[in-house]
């Protein structure tokens, strides 16, 4: 992973931004905002900053509110990561995957749902 660092006002994911993976903040705070500036959401440590989605309805922008560094996963350290360590790969998705959905990544799964995919 590259760590990178970011100042106040810098923009880590936008439109504009060439996407070169997945963020990870570690320290800091950035905000996500509109094509017209307002502000959707307040991202801190621990948060997954995605690159921008060309085909999303709403364009977003990721700016820093102050200082802050990340840790990117390019795709080619993620296919290694997949490669070599499956376990953490899990993890790691889990951990994704339940912020998108907005549960907790150690939460346990409904009953009855484990091995239930055809």
């Amino acid at each position: 992973m590259i760590s990178r660092r970011y100042e106040a006002g810098e923009v880590l994911a936008g439109p504009e931004v060439p996407p070169e993976g997945l963020q990870l903040l570690v320290s800091g705070r950035a905000s996500v905002h509109d094509s017209e500036g307002r502000r959707l959401r307040q991202c801190s440590p621990g948060d997954a900053i995605w690159p921008a989605n060309p085909a999303a309805e709403t364009k977003t922008t990721v700016v820093a509110d102050k200082s802050c560094r990340a840790m990117l996963l390019t795709p080619g350290t993620r296919r290694r990561l997949e490669e070599r360590e499956q376990g953490l790969t899990i993890e790691l998705y889990r951990y994704l995957l339940a912020e998108q959905l907005g549960t907790e990544p150690d939460e346990e799964a409904p009953k009855g749902a484990e091995g239930e995919m055809e």
